[in-house]
């Protein structure tokens, strides 16, 4: 069903960049490989972002979501709580739901893609070549 609705969205003409990225991350759920992004995935603290210090969560592709204070290393990539909140909210909308969220920071869609390229590439364990032909239907001729 996701595969589907998922491609049925994407062809249409008048598709969100973030409906693709929403797709990603759902399709990344189904397969058992989605972010956790409620609690730290090295000891299971629940970790609220309300509660966060500053304005940046430690966020490891490697262990697969967010890491609380105790756990992360300065080699985590850091992402901005806004990034983590556009997560939460593309994981939990329905697919058809994530054209109508706004865009309202540039660099949303490239950090977002980012992201899922390494949660991609964390439990391959290499570059997928069918990225690049993604990206290149994304596109379009």
């Amino acid at each position: 069903d996701l595969l589907l609705a998922g491609l049925r969205l994407l062809h249409q003409r008048n598709s969100n960049p973030l409906t693709l990225r929403a797709f990603e991350l759902k399709l990344l759920g189904t397969l058992g490989f989605g972010p956790n992004l409620e609690r730290c995935t090295q000891c299971g603290t629940l970790i609220s972002v309300a509660e966060q210090i500053g304005d940046r969560i430690a966020f490891s592709s490697v262990h697969g979501g967010i890491l609380c204070p105790d756990c992360s290393q300065p080699k985590d990539d850091w992402v901005s709580l806004s990034r983590l909140q556009a997560l939460v909210r593309l994981t939990e909308l329905p697919l058809s739901s994530a054209a109508s969220l706004p865009v309202d920071d540039p660099q949303l869609l490239p950090d977002l893609r980012r992201i899922n390229l390494a949660l991609l590439q964390s439990q391959n364990g290499r570059r997928l070549q069918t990225i690049d032909f993604i990206t290149e239907l994304w596109r379009g001729p």
